[in-house]
């Protein structure tokens, strides 16, 4: 069996008291393409730059294209393409796709794995569904692997194998493109009175809670251990209600339902 194109274990940068990725164990093989999605802020520029030889992990094991990003970052980089945004001095509308496709053939032969940060929010062209195909045909004729992000499934079309959820830094899940509409999360909406600061940030450190809207009298939580698996599904809110009673909340209504990927990343 050939070496996986990407192997990270526990990979984790902290940015001040912040967890921008957080402990991320994935593999990535050749041939594949893989769409890693997310809300604003989930960490997925920062695994980019850290897949790409761009900057050093805190901690943990990541080894791209057989090279060590601690001790190999300089041919992490001669080895991978990665696009990221334009920089911030740049206001014309950002990158050109067509222009983009042709750098990557270019780059193909010494680079056989691409790395694109958001590709649908900063290239033109990009959310073309022809462009796309011709896009994933260069990638799968070279041989080459693709990692792309978004905030929703929605942007990468229908090119990937397998789809990442990343959220709070954190590498949730990947799950085959086929059964993207068959995994769901649960999302939560309690209302009452009580909801302090202090409450709001005991449920975010729990796992598997994204706490969405927060106010004094409203919460809005994700859950999102039943993304992992399609077993019997797991109804894990009916501890946060009694969390919530038992450290002083006032919890009159709880309503449930499930959220599919594309509704779920749209929320932090």
């Amino acid at each position: 069996m050939s070496e996986p194109v990407i192997y990270t274990h526990h990979l984790t940068r902290i940015v001040g008291a912040q967890r921008a990725v957080d402990r991320v164990t994935m593999t990535m093989d050749a041939n594949t393409i893989l769409g890693i999605v997310g809300p604003e802020g989930a960490g997925k520029t920062t695994l980019l730059h850290l897949l790409a030889g761009r900057m050093l992990p805190t901690c943990g094991v990541a080894k791209v294209l057989g090279y060590d990003v601690w001790t190999q970052d300089e041919a992490v980089r001669s080895h991978t393409f990665f696009v990221g945004a334009p920089p911030a001095h740049q206001n014309t509308l950002l990158l050109r796709a067509d222009e983009m496709l042709s750098a990557i053939k270019a780059k193909l032969p010494s680079a056989p794995l691409i790395l694109l940060d958001a590709p649908a929010t900063h290239w033109v062209g990009f959310g073309d569904g022809d462009f796309r195909l011709r896009l994933e045909s260069c990638v799968r004729e070279a041989g080459a692997a693709l990692l792309l992000t978004g905030v929703g499934v929605e942007e990468l079309g229908s090119i990937c194998d397998n789809v990442g959820v990343l959220w709070r830094g954190r590498l949730l899940t990947v799950i085959p493109a086929a059964e993207i509409h068959t995994r769901h999360a649960t999302r939560v909406e309690i209302r009452g009175r009580g909801f302090t600061p202090s409450l709001v940030a005991l449920l975010r450190r729990r796992p598997y809670v994204s706490v969405a809207v927060a106010t004094d009298t409203y919460l809005q939580i994700n859950l999102l251990r039943n993304l992992q698996s399609r077993l019997k599904e797991i109804d894990d809110s009916a501890p946060l209600v009694t969390l919530l009673v038992e450290s002083g909340a006032d919890v009159e209504e709880v309503y449930r339902r499930r959220v599919d990927l594309s509704e779920l990343t749209s929320y932090a």
